[in-house]
């Protein structure tokens, strides 16, 4: 089996972006009769209308902004994103796949999506295949660094100081909170953890000064909301590559994820190829759309 093209593009953002087609391509208006298609007809796909209304409810459901607030480049990605929805649904219809019920539209595309991909889903993958997209792909596997810490919390500056200085001469930072009053270890897991868990156990006050310590460097007493907390790092595990055979799983997992995008990607790139794709570029421009845009 052939390796993949490197891709990390979701179903989302494949419908969302453009693969390789640039509206400029978009077919001429002079060969549409406008008044003679429903109101507000924004494009045509294959002689199936969209209309402005099917771009407000993509705009509504994506990012929350109006019409008005858009640059040219998301106005392009929404009639972007009309015309896959539409050329997917099309799809549907080609492999009998039953549209009568107008609220299954993401079934639909996701039912399309399968059929798509099932072939390359389908196929083994060779053992040659996996350990050489592990060596193409090593940033993608690689582990980030890991700190390993503990943290202490104290009502009192002086206490905090105390017992920092009495961690300092090798007593054991769990035993000296233990023996202060209002004083507690904050709950964090014990094993070493990436910055961005760190971040997500600790105030970015706290985390942020953590991050910055040596190991076995403790911090000075630091305030925040009326408590005095110490930060001591136990220890720093470098960023790390696991050999292949540890990560296996995952390596497989990443070549059919992109595999499986690959394929998607190119499908979607053939429908429209062939697809018969008009613009009301005077719409377009009633909506505010830049004269000079490029479409």
């Amino acid at each position: 089996m052939s390796q993949p093209v490197t891709s990390f593009k979701t179903l989302s953002r494949t419908l969302m972006c453009a693969l390789g087609l640039s509206l400029v391509l978009v077919g001429s208006t002079r060969y549409i009769n406008w008044p003679f298609l429903p109101a507000g007809t924004l494009l045509t796909v294959n002689q199936v209308s969209i209309s402005v209304e099917a771009l407000q409810a993509v705009l509504e459901r994506s990012t929350g902004l109006s019409l008005e607030n858009l640059s040219d480049s998301q106005y392009q990605g929404l009639i972007q994103r009309l015309i896959d929805d539409e050329l997917i649904i099309q799809r549907a219809e080609e492999l009998d796949i039953p549209t009568e019920d107008p609220g299954i539209s993401k079934l639909l595309i996701r039912a399309v999506v399968d059929n798509i991909v099932n072939d390359f889903l389908s196929s083994p993958v060779d053992e040659e295949d996996l350990i050489a997209f592990y060596a193409n792909n090593k940033p993608v596997f690689q582990q980030t660094s890991r700190i390993k810490l503990v943290v202490a919390q104290f009502g009192m500056a002086k206490t905090a100081a105390s017992a920092r200085t009495a961690i300092l001469t090798g007593e054991s930072f769990i035993d000296v909170v233990a023996r202060f009053k209002q004083a507690s270890i904050v709950n964090m897991p014990a094993a070493s953890l990436p910055e961005h868990m760190i971040r997500r156990y600790l105030s970015s006050t706290i985390a942020d000064l953590a991050l910055k310590l040596a190991p076995n460097e403790i911090s000075q007493p630091i305030l925040y909301q009326d408590l005095y907390y110490i930060v001591q790092v136990l220890n720093i595990s470098p960023a790390a590559l696991p050999p292949y055979h540890i990560i296996r799983k995952a390596v497989e997992s990443e070549f059919y994820s992109r595999g499986r995008q690959q394929a998607l990607d190119t499908a979607l790139q053939d429908m429209r190829q062939e697809a018969s794709i008009v613009v009301n570029q005077k719409l377009l421009e009633d909506l505010g759309i830049p004269k000079d845009a490029k479409w």
